[in-house]
């Protein structure tokens, strides 16, 4: 079992062994990386099969080799955290702003102590709204999710993240990693919502529609995610069918249930949509949070310029 308590900053809210997959990274906080990986990140397949002595405190993340803590092997602000899930057979993610961690645990009490831990740390944004499907008028141009998609539909994509081609941009934008600006303005950059808009993901997701006549079921919608909104298109015309300012959403988090379904929140309601399997959950989800993070974190630094 692990060990939880709640004191100063330096002391463990949470700490114990877990098991870890080798790291998913987007590297968009590693500018050596960030050329070559911007636009392959994806969940890879790999085993489960370092075991580390994990630790949360109120300001970090981090993991050691052993209980001992004499040198850390990735230390994590908390900042930087985005936030976690659990599923599977006790399986843990971590989102972070510059990657996904992944453990597993053989109890599942610790990984349920681990998500309560983490969660307690973050900014409570799961009371906004109630849960609900989407709202659009009726039309016969929507798609049933399965029916296959004719000349005017889009290939399944994982993601499609283009990089602001505003290479002469400026930015005294601080880091909220201890004002450390170069490694961390790329990234920041690329969520801002104050940037020129420019596609951060894209591919088929599927929703439910309230006025629907065909019992609302799922229909299948290109999505598309800019740094300033989250748009639903019909895959037959391409008419915009949805749309949500990003300046609204306050979070993305996963439903838990059976199918890879995740909510956006926005102030007053949470959007139901379903992914196409969990690798492109995990990308909507890191994305969407992301943007949140990015906005918050600059109006944050504005009110103490």
């Amino acid at each position: 079992m692990g060990q939880q308590t709640f004191e100063d900053n330096e002391e463990i809210i949470y700490s114990s062994y877990l098991v870890k997959k080798p790291t998913v990274s987007k590297s968009i906080s590693s500018t050596k990386q960030l050329a070559k990986n911007w636009t392959n990140w994806s969940v890879k397949k790999t085993k489960y099969n370092h075991k580390y002595w994990c630790v949360l405190r109120k300001t970090q993340f981090s993991y050691y080799k052993d209980e001992s803590e004499r040198v850390a092997e990735k230390v994590i602000p908390i900042q930087d955290i985005l936030g976690c899930r659990a599923y599977g057979d006790n399986k843990l993610d971590i989102f972070t702003k510059g990657m996904t961690l992944r453990f597993k645990s053989p109890d599942a009490d610790v990984i349920r102590s681990w998500v309560q831990s983490i969660n307690e740390l973050l900014p409570h944004l799961n009371n906004y709204g109630s849960e609900s499907d989407l709202e659009i008028a009726e039309s016969d141009d929507e798609q049933i999710e399965g029916e296959q998609a004719d000349e005017h539909g889009i290939q399944k994509t994982t993601q499609v993240v283009k990089e602001n081609k505003d290479t002469n941009s400026t930015s005294d934008i601080k880091s909220i990693n201890n004002g450390v600006v170069e490694e961390d303005k790329k990234f920041f950059e690329f969520y801002d919502a104050l940037k020129p808009s420019h596609l951060i993901q894209s591919g088929v997701i599927h929703a439910k529609n309230k006025r629907s006549l065909t019992g609302r079921k799922w229909k299948s919608y290109k999505c598309e995610l800019t740094n300033r909104s989250l748009k639903l298109y019909s895959i037959k015309t391409g008419d915009c069918r949805y749309s949500v300012p990003m300046e609204n959403v306050v979070d993305c988090i996963e439903v838990d249930s059976k199918d890879p379904l995740f909510a956006v929140i926005t102030f007053n309601q949470r959007l139901k949509l379903k992914a196409n399997d969990e690798d492109e959950l995990v990308d909507w989800i890191i994305n969407t949070k992301s943007c949140v993070m990015v906005r918050n974190s600059l109006a944050a630094h504005t009110k103490r310029s």
